[in-house]
């Protein structure tokens, strides 16, 4: 069982062919989408683990095998959990309840926003405060991250997921909860093409899928 102060949760899908960034692969093929995946997660956790405070866990679709992430984390200190049936809300909304049980203060973040850093994910985590939320909003319209100190079960429920309305429709949900919201400047994350050549354009000297 995972245990501290501070946990970041990753979610993440198994790093194989044809079961990652789907709308990424419609534009530049499945291959291609599959490298700059694996590029995303083994990023979002070398970042992850310079902070030597935090217990790190990938929560994956309980359908994935294990054995992909295993290999692509190569640490044992990195809990693997899969995740429950249902959309992206129940599943963020039960990670974070389990997260809460046992650490005091739980950020959820996904595995494909490659601006990340180590003083980001810090200051994410120094902001979680007492019974609130703090959203670490998408220039899409959704979330990159999400932090809890405690309990918010209900704050996930009737969102459009996948939309540019999510951020939005969360906010509502949060007013109407009485749920104390907080939120850092927005991130970009890479979903499609065009996301992917604004990574490239920033940092043209990352390594190019094998043709």
């Amino acid at each position: 069982m995972s245990e501290g102060a501070n946990l970041i949760q990753i979610f993440a899908r198994a790093p194989v062919l044809g079961r990652t960034k789907r709308r990424l692969a419609s534009e530049v093929g499945e291959s291609a989408a599959l490298h700059w995946y694996r590029v995303l997660l083994a990023r979002t956790l070398a970042t992850t683990r310079q902070l030597s405070d935090v217990v790190i866990e990938v929560w994956h679709p309980a359908e994935d095998d294990d054995y992909p992430l295993m290999e692509l984390i190569n640490d044992a200190s990195v809990g693997l959990h899969p995740q429950v049936s249902g959309d992206l809300g129940l599943k963020m909304a039960n990670a974070l309840e389990v997260g809460v049980t046992r650490s005091e203060r739980v950020l959820l973040i996904g595995a494909d926003c490659p601006v990340w850093t180590v003083s980001l994910l810090r200051q994410a985590l120094n902001q979680i405060a007492s019974r609130s939320a703090l959203f670490i909003p998408a220039e899409d319209g959704g979330y990159v991250g999400v932090g809890v100190s405690g309990s918010v079960p209900h704050l996930f429920g009737d969102i459009d997921w996948g939309t540019d309305r999510v951020m939005e429709q969360t906010r509502e949900r949060a007013s109407k909860q009485g749920i104390l919201l907080s939120e850092m400047p927005p991130l970009w994350d890479v979903d499609v093409a065009a996301d992917l050549n604004q990574w490239l354009a920033k940092e043209p000297h990352l390594p190019r899928p094998i043709a």
